[in-house]
């Protein structure tokens, strides 16, 4: 299984701005399957990845997971099986 950190990207500095009024967090070490059904729960189109065992602050996010990297990996790992 994929980690969170496999996947998670650098946050960009609009990311604080943007992502209150549609995202989730996901901590490092949580599975992506986990953390795709926590977006699709909360109709999130981004979780905010923090290193932060408890309430995360700004210091603590590593990255972020957007619903189109996630798209762009599933497409990815179907190519070698189609012409």
């Amino acid at each position: 299984m994929y980690s969170v950190t496999k996947v998670a990207i650098a946050a960009p500095s609009w990311l604080a701005r943007t992502s209150a009024s549609f995202s989730t967090v996901a901590r490092e070490e949580d599975i992506v399957f986990d953390v795709v059904t926590r977006m699709t729960r909360h109709n999130a189109g981004m979780a905010v990845v923090s290193k932060a065992k408890r309430r995360p602050r700004a210091a603590d996010v590593v990255g972020a997971i957007i619903k189109e990297h996630i798209a762009d990996s599933v497409v990815d790992s179907i190519k070698p099986y189609g012409k």
